[in-house]
């Protein structure tokens, strides 16, 4: 039977009774074919029928151009009660089958309204008391705590009111989940470093370990250092050697580069250190050299009031 027959049938039975012609669907009398009125209102009725219904249904209870509404009605409703405990069978096990899965609590209800609305079109209505229990039964396991309060309640209540209990339960589940979804993602980008004692830099250059509280690692000299000859210039004179490579004067005394990336920069870091020869304002060679910001602010004036 077609889930939506018993709504089908209460909305042509209301259209009808809204114009006085449920006589025409009812009552089993006797055809007027010699009333003008009669044969009008017969007419309208057959009208509604053919304009909702299916051609599958429609092929099967017509049976000539003098059948009157009544027993076009008739052969309807022959149609769709046929069978009724095979199909009872099958609608029963898909019942109690019924599971929550990814649907929400209003979609999951209304499955459920629906296959007990083509339970009672065969003879077989589940209502009360058995339609509560069935929907808290396929319910998802994070309403455990609401089906419990449901079914230790001193009166179970009704359908509708659990629908409402269990959709407030769900609107407060799906805001928690987004709450804790959006500070997980505050914390993964937050985590970048923003101290010289965690951070390592990509670029070649100084590193920074973060077990040496904060202070960085001094970068080995190149250079064949172990290989020098004493009071010669590192090559044998008259050729052979290799004769010493110039180098970058602003990276042989400045070998630190800012920290990156982007996300673990923190401009109070220390920049690396003084070349000798160039430290100023009382800076010793071989000191810091501060961040771009300059020196980092002290705890107690980072926030403090202008």
């Amino acid at each position: 039977m077609s889930s939506n027959y018993l709504k089908w049938v209460s909305y042509f039975k209301v259209l009808c009774g809204k114009f006085g012609l449920r006589p025409h669907i009812d009552a089993p009398g006797t055809a007027i074919p010699d009333d003008p009125h009669w044969v009008i209102a017969d007419s309208c009725v057959k009208s509604w029928l053919f304009g909702s219904v299916g051609d599958s249904v429609l092929d099967l209870a017509m049976t000539g151009d003098d059948q009157t509404a009544r027993q076009l009605w008739s052969a309807i409703e022959e149609l769709f009660p046929a069978n009724q405990e095979p199909c009872a069978v099958l609608l029963l096990e898909q019942f109690h089958m019924l599971s929550q899965g990814d649907s929400t609590i209003s979609e999951y209800c209304q499955r459920i309204k629906l296959k007990a609305a083509e339970l009672r079109a065969v003879g077989h209505p589940i209502e009360g008391r058995q339609l509560v229990l069935a929907m808290l039964r396929g319910l998802q396991p994070r309403f455990a705590s609401t089906v419990d309060d449901i079914t230790n309640s001193t009166v179970l209540p009704s359908f509708s009111r659990a629908h409402d209990i269990l959709v407030l339960k769900e609107t407060w589940l799906s805001s928690d989940e987004k709450a804790i979804a959006s500070t997980a993602h505050i914390a993964s980008v937050g985590s970048g470093c923003t101290s010289p004692g965690g951070c390592r830099s990509t670029s070649s250059g100084a590193s920074f370990s973060g077990t040496g509280g904060g202070q960085p690692t001094s970068p080995k000299p190149a250079g064949n250092s172990g290989n020098k000859r004493k009071g010669g210039d590192g090559y044998r004179k008259g050729g052979g050697g290799r004769a010493p490579q110039p180098s970058n004067s602003a990276t042989a005394s400045n070998p630190y580069r800012p920290m990156g990336p982007c996300i673990c920069y923190n401009p109070w870091a220390p920049q690396g250190l003084f070349p000798s020869g160039g430290a100023t304002q009382g800076a010793a060679a071989g000191a810091w050299l501060p961040g771009i910001l300059g020196a980092s602010p002290q705890a107690h004036t980072a926030f403090a009031p202008v």
